[in-house]
């Protein structure tokens, strides 16, 4: 767990925005470069590959699965990390009831935004294992701090369908 913690602490430093690509279905090819899925929002017009792990590297080029946390199309808690002044910008207008889609290899997860919230860096409780499938989202808070920011945005969301 000290790993997750650590992820999220190096979440909050500013790197430069590769932007966001385009939206496509995780194929061979994707996953060769290390993608693991491709999360989107609609509503946000929001789309980030999402690789493995939390290093610079990674967060440069989308968004990354915290380690020791279930990994898209698998049920448990799939922690996904990016920077707020790229990737998840989007995220400072999510709202309670938004669908947010991964599609990996798997196939699509859909999963519904019940909670949002605050807190602090080193509240690693986000990283928990869920019994039921859940998507967490984090990013550095608040949105446009200038320089390393002092809190973590949570987006908490559970699976729906099947």
């Amino acid at each position: 767990m000290l790993l997750g913690a650590v992820g999220l602490v190096v979440a909050g430093f500013a790197y430069a925005d590769t932007g966001p690509g385009s939206r496509q279905a995780i194929t061979e090819s994707n996953a060769q470069q290390g993608e693991l899925a491709l999360l989107s929002i609609a509503r946000l017009e929001l789309e980030v590959p999402i690789f493995s792990g939390t290093s610079k590297k990674t967060l440069n080029r989308g968004a990354g699965l915290v380690e020791g946390t279930s990994p898209p199309g698998a049920a448990g808690n799939i922690v996904v990390s990016a920077h707020r002044d790229s990737f998840f910008r989007p995220l400072e207008d999510i709202r309670v009831g938004d669908v947010i889609e991964l599609q990996s290899p798997d196939g699509m997860q859909r999963f519904k935004v019940g909670k949002i919230f605050i807190t602090d860096p080193l509240d690693i409780s986000v990283l928990e294992a869920t019994a039921q499938p859940t998507l967490t989202l984090i990013t550095c808070y608040p949105f446009r701090y200038v320089g390393f920011a002092p809190e973590r945005f949570i987006v908490r969301a559970t699976q729906i369908g099947t």
